[in-house]
């Protein structure tokens, strides 16, 4: 009970401080339907998404990060290696590089980090969402492996000396762990939304995000990486999902909301 009184106050804390905001996504998003799709689990393929000048600005800014290089240890200036086999218990097995824009580092990610890009999401999928968000460009070479099935449905940490102006509060690279304890909170994530980078794709390159029914069967369904084009879906439990192995670079930024932990466990009866 509690924890819906507080999702509750969350959506309208965020509609009241949107007001305030004052950003119309409409300056940005291509008009068109959206169509949740139920099977294997909720999920929005929309193309086209972008207007083509907010999607050639994203475009710009992204390959102007990547041309700096990729490293093959953790370096927050530069797009880095996903693996580090140095790092123990700490190494993740999944081919590619990461970077995390800030959300001031350039006009084109600001949309990403408002309320009204939060909002949309969250109705779309009639889905909670916190104040919480974390925003990560994504690069993989031609090569890389199918990764791993999982259903991020994951709690990460979070700072609140990170809050914007406007009540979101983004993950940074460098402070992924906060220090101060009074100031950390933990959220859960809830909704993810992928979009995809680059020129033309076709059959065969590879690259596709794999939606699963079951964690040991091929996928159900396979999204392919095509320019301008988002995948977002509700995480829960159900939300199998996986890289698969690409033929061509695949470029990408991922993002996922938060919520209240203690929400998301008695929504999904989950530990």
């Amino acid at each position: 009970m509690l924890e819906g009184l507080r999702a509750l106050k969350d959506t309208l804390d965020k509609r009241r401080l949107a007001l305030a905001e004052a950003m119309s996504l409409d300056d940005f998003l291509t008009p068109q339907p959206y169509t949740v799709e139920r099977e294997p689990f909720p999920h929005v393929v929309a193309d086209d998404f972008f207007k083509p000048e907010q999607a050639e600005r994203l475009n710009r800014f992204f390959y102007t990060r990547l041309a700096d290089g990729c490293a093959d240890t953790l370096d927050y200036s530069r797009f880095h290696a996903f693996r580090n086999p140095g790092a123990g218990a700490q190494s993740i097995d999944y081919d590619g590089y990461v970077y995390m824009p800030r959300p001031e580092e350039d006009a084109s990610v600001r949309v990403l980090f408002s309320l009204a890009w939060n909002l949309f999401f969250s109705d779309l999928f009639a889905q909670p969402t916190g104040f919480a968000t974390t925003v990560a460009f994504h690069h993989h070479p031609a090569g890389d492996h199918t990764g791993f099935v999982h259903d991020d449905h994951a709690v990460k940490a979070f700072s609140s000396r990170n809050r914007l102006a406007n009540g979101v509060v983004p993950s940074i690279a460098s402070q992924s762990a906060p220090g101060d304890a009074a100031g950390s909170f933990s959220g859960m994530r809830s909704i993810a939304v992928l979009y995809f980078f680059g020129g033309g794709w076709k059959e065969g390159d590879g690259g596709e995000t794999g939606l699963y029914a079951d964690q040991n069967a091929p996928p159900a369904k396979r999204v392919a990486p095509l320019p301008n084009r988002l995948l977002a879906f509700q995480i829960s439990p159900r939300s199998l999902h996986a890289f698969q192995a690409n033929k061509t670079p695949r470029d990408s930024f991922v993002q996922w909301f938060h919520t209240d932990p203690r929400w998301a466990r008695r929504r999904y009866r989950r530990s």
